[in-house]
């Protein structure tokens, strides 16, 4: 409930850099964690909201050492440094990516593809497909149960999909893989 809280207060100040009313259940989060490869090293997150899909990466284990988070929301981020101290988090675009100096092995996001510009959606993605590391996964969820978005069909392989109906709303969550 404090999560719900406090996305309701973030989206209030800065309705463009919230892109949910409902924080993801833990079963998304545990779902979509669950899909990256065991070997993957290094993270990014895009979109991390109140932290589930974070917490599940930390969950399984994960070194926060290797675990990068790009939250545009400012009160979002302040309460994701509290939250988890030891996570790279970064008040920034996701397509500032770039400014990274690791290879990154998979990108695990929340960002609401489909209500964002398509300009903004094809920097985030290209600058995505720059710093992901040759066969690197591209793990992203939608509420659109039917379609991905079509910027993937550039760069990516559609490895798989499945759906989470313990989710509100439910979810859909496409991987993908660096061609």
């Amino acid at each position: 409930m404090l999560n719900h809280i406090r996305l309701t207060r973030a989206l209030l100040r800065n309705p463009k850099a919230v892109g949910a009313l409902v924080p993801s259940s833990r079963y998304l989060a545990s779902q979509m964690v669950g899909l990256l490869p065991l070997e993957t090293e290094v993270v990014v997150e895009f979109g991390a909201g109140t932290g589930p899909m974070t917490k599940a990466l930390l969950d399984t284990g994960f070194s926060p050492d290797n675990l990068y988070v790009f939250e545009l929301s400012e009160q979002l981020c302040l309460h994701l440094k509290n939250r988890f101290p030891a996570v790279h988090v970064i008040n920034a675009s996701a397509a500032d990516i770039m400014d990274l100096d690791r290879k990154v092995c998979a990108i695990i996001s929340s960002l609401p593809l489909k209500s964002i510009p398509d300009a903004t959606v094809s920097e985030i993605l290209a600058a995505a497909q720059k710093k992901l590391r040759p066969g690197g996964y591209f793990v992203q969820f939608t509420y659109d149960l039917i379609r991905y978005h079509e910027v993937f069909d550039v760069g990516f392989r559609h490895v798989s999909k499945h759906v989470v109906w313990a989710n509100l709303p439910p979810a859909r969550i496409d991987i993908f893989q660096k061609i």
